[in-house]
């Protein structure tokens, strides 16, 4: 494995920081989780996520598997991590779910600053819950009110199916500028052609084309130079360009962290 994890100091506040088995399992949890969507088998895992099963987990940490067991409770009871088991044609296994992954993974990332495959991750603390869910709310309602304002429809912020496509760009450390960014280049490129309109909707402009879309090179007017210039102004042409630019900022988290 390549890579790293971030851990912020604050982890020594966190209420299972003096169990040596929940913390060690949990560190583990984190240093195996993906950090970006992948395929695995029959599964689609998303960033946070790491398939897995409970004697892996006993021999990859030493801990013997009541051990294990009794630590992925105690994970789950704080909302660190979800558990749900799958099944292949071999053996049981488990899918864990590193709960609020995208917020503060990729807190410390600048607006400017690329992400990398380097995996970077804090720890927070549920009390914080309430206070992640209404940023993610914000991002979800700047972003359809965007894309309503730019292609006269009438999408809700609250459909599930929306929600669950941007969470997935987020998790992918997308910030909402990324998706203001998007919705204005597609909405340019095809609000006036007859077949391509239909597909200003959120599950094709925020789905697994997203990052292509990002990083299309929006077409623009060739520079002219003098002598151009000045056959244009011999003949009385007049061109004239204007432009917007708008702010949009992200949402932050805390940390899991008990006071």
């Amino acid at each position: 494995m390549h890579g790293y994890i971030k851990l912020h100091r604050k982890m020594m506040g966190w209420e299972w920081y003096k169990n040596s088995n929940t913390k060690s399992l949990f560190l583990h949890i984190l240093l195996t989780a993906t950090h970006k969507p992948v395929k695995y088998g029959d599964i689609d895992l998303q960033p946070g996520q790491v398939v897995t099963s409970i004697r892996q987990l006993a021999a990859d940490t030493g801990l013997s598997v009541q051990n294990v067991r009794t630590a992925l409770k105690n994970l789950q009871l704080t909302h660190e991590v979800t558990q749900q088991v799958t099944h292949n044609p071999t053996q049981q296994q488990t899918l864990i779910t590193v709960e609020n992954w995208s917020f503060y993974q990729c807190e410390f990332l600048k607006p400017t600053q690329e992400v990398t495959h380097e995996v970077t991750q804090e720890v927070t603390h549920p009390k914080n819950k309430k206070k992640e869910n209404i940023n993610n709310n914000n991002i979800y309602i700047a972003v359809i009110e965007h894309l309503n304002k730019a292609t006269g429809q009438n999408y809700r912020s609250t459909t599930k199916a929306t929600r669950q496509k941007i969470d997935a760009r987020l998790n992918e450390c997308y910030k909402l500028d990324d998706f203001i960014a998007v919705i204005d280049k597609k909405t340019a490129q095809w609000k006036d052609d007859p077949v391509m309109s239909k597909y200003l909707r959120p599950e094709t402009l925020f789905g697994s084309k997203f990052e292509g879309y990002l990083n299309e090179i929006t077409a623009r007017e060739p520079e002219r130079n003098t002598h151009d210039f000045e056959q244009r102004q011999d003949t009385g042409s007049e061109e004239t360009t204007a432009g917007a630019d708008a702010d949009y900022s992200g949402a932050g988290s805390g940390f899991r962290v008990t006071t």
